[in-house]
Formats: C-alpha cells, structure tokens, sequence
C-alpha cells in the first residue's frame, strides 16, 4: 500500500510539474559569476529517466517529438514567474549552455530582478508541454 501511495505523489506531483514522455532536462553545477567575465549556465537534454545523455540530436530516438530549450530567470519562485528568457545553444560538450555577458550588471531589466545572480532554469517545450528544470543557482564574486 505504501508503494501504491509514493507512486500517486509521483504522479500527482509529475503532472503538476509537466512532464514529456521523452526527455527530461538536468541542471549542471551552480556557477560563480566573476565581474567583467561571462557567465555559463548549462543544461543537459536527457531521456525521461536520466539515464542517457542526449549530447547530440543524432541521439534522440527516431520517435521523440521535436524540442526546443529556453533558459530564464526564475523571479518569483511562489508563482514560478520567469523572466529573461533566451534560447540555450548546444555546445559541442553537448550541454545547453546559456552565456550571459558581464555588461548585464549594468543593464536595467536585468538590474530589476537581481542581476546575474539568482535561480535559472531551462524550460523544455514539446508538442506534450512544458518540463522545467531543476535550478541551476548564480552567485555573484565580490
């Protein structure tokens, strides 16, 4: 009964989140933003259990549906608001990676949610939904 029990909070809590019967995105390592550097913030495209990496699109089975990664600044964790939202590139070490330049410290919409630093997230979007990562959180070197 106990199983039955965690596996409906599994699922209750899975559909809550989104899910794709396909993928499942993963955060890399937090990161140290260092003033006049650019800051790398990386994802990892997996299948649905984790346990293969799709490091290249030649990866992904034949029957997968179509994808596309965003990478935002989580603003508002109590309503999940995003904001800042760009694209994330593959890298040829097949992370999605999201670069954010040293002159966004300076730069007024970013000003207005914290800066560079703080909790990002990549949003994965297919034809099933959206899954959101877990965060990937940036700190700031003084």
């Amino acid at each position: 009964m106990m199983y039955l029990s965690l596996l409906l909070v599994g699922v209750l809590a899975s559909s809550a989140m989104g899910q794709s019967s396909y993928y499942n995105i993963l955060p890399d390592n937090d990161v140290e933003c260092v003033p006049d550097k650019t800051c790398r913030i990386s994802f990892l495209l997996t299948d649905v259990d984790s346990t293969v990496a799709y490091l290249t699109d030649a990866e992904i089975p034949d029957e997968a549906p179509s994808y596309s990664i965003r990478i935002c600044k989580v603003v508002s964790q109590s309503d999940n608001k995003l904001d800042l939202c760009r694209k994330g590139q593959r890298k040829k070490s097949g992370l999605f990676t999201r670069g954010i330049t040293a002159d966004r410290d300076t730069d007024e919409k970013f000003a207005k949610v914290g800066g560079r630093a703080g909790n990002w997230v990549a949003v994965l979007k297919t034809e099933e939904g959206e899954v959101q990562s877990d965060p990937v959180v940036t700190t700031m070197e003084v």
